[in-house]
């Protein structure tokens, strides 16, 4: 921590004498959550960006929630990709936000959870449910996410076990009735010792958030976003194909 700013003046240096060699730097920094399988989304927007900018670098970094949110107020990232709930229950004054993939909320589940032949379950199954959760203390917008949720449809979740990080749930599912709840950019969404369910009626998924509108290539990244989301929404009405979180 005490090298921080040291680090920071090296680095800042060594921009300027590239700057000098080769020209001003063209770059944009953007952060994805650690624990989600960003490949799913990004790839596509860092592929079509370098087609249309390749003088554009793109430095993606991949961290826990609570360090990206703390380097997008610090201006150390240009932009991060985080969870929908982030959007809904995080006080981002001052910050842009943008919804650019929708997805129910899945529970996931050991193969010998009594509910699990229920393709598609409710809210209200939870209550028979034991919930391996995130703790509040390292992630609070999940924690909050999870108790509306579930007061909403009159109940409280009974919590068993608060894990440090989401990378963690898997590994606490001990009981038959222990599940947790992601959502399938999840790293854990889809593996073989996880049986995933989507849940009715909820709303999860991926939400774009920066800062500094004035910025011409944060701007154009945001464009190519946006324009491979309307192509995505014009293809599902083609082909009939409903937004997944209202199958």
């Amino acid at each position: 921590r005490s090298w921080k700013d040291v680090i920071s003046a090296m680095q800042e240096s060594v921009e300027v004498a590239r700057r000098h060699m080769g020209g001003d730097i063209k770059k944009l920094n953007i952060g994805v959550l650690d624990i989600h399988k960003s490949e799913a989304y990004l790839w596509e927007y860092m592929e079509k960006f370098r087609e249309q900018y390749p003088g554009v670098g793109l430095d993606i970094e991949s961290e826990r929630p609570e360090i990206l949110h703390r380097q997008l107020m610090e201006n150390e990232l240009d932009v991060i990709f985080t969870v929908r709930y982030d959007m809904e229950t995080i006080s981002w004054t001052g910050h842009h936000m943008e919804l650019v993939k929708e997805t129910p909320f899945t529970v996931c589940m050991r193969a010998d959870n009594p509910l699990v032949d229920k393709q598609v379950w409710e809210v209200k199954d939870l209550k028979e449910c034991n919930l391996v959760m995130i703790s509040a203390l390292h992630l609070p917008s999940y924690n909050s996410m999870i108790v509306e949720l579930c007061l909403k449809y009159g109940f409280f979740p009974n919590i068993v076990y608060n894990a440090q990080n989401a990378a963690s749930q898997i590994y606490n599912l001990l009981k038959e009735n222990d599940v947790f709840i992601c959502d399938k950019y999840h790293k854990d969404y889809g593996s073989a010792h996880v049986i995933s369910r989507p849940i009715k009626n909820t709303k999860s998924g991926v939400v774009m958030v920066w800062k500094n509108e004035r910025k011409k290539y944060l701007c154009q990244f945001i464009d190519v976003v946006r324009n491979c989301r309307q192509h995505e929404q014009q293809e599902n009405i083609q082909n009939g194909r409903m937004p997944e979180e209202e199958k």
